[in-house]
C-alpha cells in the first residue's frame, strides 16, 4: 500500500515537473528561444539558423548568406521611447517586430506597408 501511495505521488510530482518545464520554455527571453533552425513559410522556405552571438545563416537551395542579427526591446516605431516596448530583431538593415504563437513558431513583422508578416516554423 505505502509503495503504491508513493508511486502515485512520484507519477503526480513527475508530470507537474515535466509540465512546468514545457511552460519555461515559453517564458525564455527571445534572444534564447530565437536560436536554432526555422523555415520560413513562404516562397522556396528558406531556413534561418539563429545562432548565439548574433550569427544567421539563411540557406535556401545552394545560396548560402552569413549575416549578423541583434535583439533589443524597445518601441517599434519610436526606439527613443520608453513606452510601448516590444521585441525586435535586426537582421543587416531590416528591422522587424518578432512574436512567438508557441515554441515552434515565430512571426517577424515589419512597418513597411505592403509587406506581409514572415511566419517560421521551428526545425530544431
Amino acid at each position: 500500500m505505502k509503495k503504491s501511495i508513493l508511486y502515485s505521488l512520484f507519477v503526480i510530482f513527475s508530470c507537474i515537473a515535466l509540465s512546468s518545464c514545457r511552460d519555461m520554455k515559453d517564458d525564455q527571453p527571445v534572444f534564447n528561444r530565437i536560436l536554432g533552425i526555422w523555415e520560413l513559410q513562404s516562397g522556396e522556405k528558406p531556413i534561418y539558423n539563429f545562432k548565439s552571438g548574433g550569427e544567421l545563416t539563411i540557406t535556401q537551395g545552394e545560396n548560402i548568406q552569413n549575416l549578423s542579427y541583434t535583439i533589443s526591446y524597445e518601441n517599434y516605431e519610436n526606439p527613443a521611447s520608453n513606452e510601448g516596448k516590444s521585441d525586435v530583431v535586426r537582421i543587416g538593415e531590416n528591422r522587424y517586430k518578432v512574436n512567438f504563437t508557441d515554441s515552434s513558431h515565430m512571426i517577424f513583422t515589419t512597418s513597411n506597408s505592403g509587406s506581409a508578416p514572415l511566419n517560421f516554423v521551428r526545425v530544431k
